[in-house]
């Protein structure tokens, strides 16, 4: 990576630092719809020794490891690990269940064949937004016009080239509604959402102001 990619880079690992800290377990411990196929296609091809990238706080690595397999949780918040490995010691897998500190930015520190499968639960965008050169309320602006009429449960890749956007986007989607999944493995610049089905709207001209509720008499 070269600077201005490991600033964005150490901004959203802070980023998660700090949500982790304040929420322990925020995703829950439910399997991501991505991990249940992956669960089953792995031990199909024979493979027993599993690495996750961008794993939070390792709930797909929890997914029901057999006994004559590992599976490793890589993720750049040691805060989401730990949590992690308190889970796995609750579960009684910590033999089984390992972490390792790890940006999917940076090419993975594996020796050959020492992985027999890699697996990152970031879905595939259903919409994709370009907010290449748009600074903060320019790039919600066109977020939210590129994401009007959208379905709940779509997923949102946004380009965004803006230093504050990997504060802005999920500060944004937690106070609407939306769900923040985070950077997209290997692109810095590129973010995911989930849209929800009963976002707040907010202001035409100013996207951090929620709009008045009509209310009846």
């Amino acid at each position: 990576m070269n600077d201005g990619d490991k600033e964005l880079a150490e901004v959203q690992r802070q980023h998660w630092q700090n949500t982790y800290t304040a929420h322990p377990g925020m995703y829950g411990e439910e399997t991501s719809t991505t991990a249940v196929p992956a669960a089953q296609v792995c031990p199909a091809a024979g493979a027993q020794d599993v690495r996750e990238l961008g794993a939070g706080h390792g709930r797909d690595a929890l997914y029901s490891p057999r006994e004559d397999s590992t599976a490793e949780a890589a993720d750049s918040s040691p805060t989401g690990l730990q949590q992690r490995r308190q889970a796995a010691q609750a579960q009684g897998t910590a033999e089984r269940v390992t972490t390792a500190v790890h940006d999917v930015c940076e090419p993975l520190p594996l020796a050959d064949a020492s992985m027999d499968a890699v697996f990152a639960h970031m879905p595939r965008a259903d919409l994709t937004i370009d907010g290449t050169g748009l600074l903060c309320v320019t790039l919600l602006l066109r977020l939210r016009k590129q994401i009007e009429g959208a379905p709940a449960g779509t997923v949102v890749h946004v380009t965004a080239t803006d230093p504050a956007a990997p504060l802005d986007l999920p500060a944004w989607c937690h106070m609407v509604g939306h769900d923040y999944l985070g950077p997209v493995p290997g692109n810095p610049l590129v973010y995911a959402i989930r849209l929800a089905a009963d976002a707040l709207p907010t202001l035409a001209d100013a996207p951090w102001h929620p709009a008045p509720t009509s209310r009846r008499d």
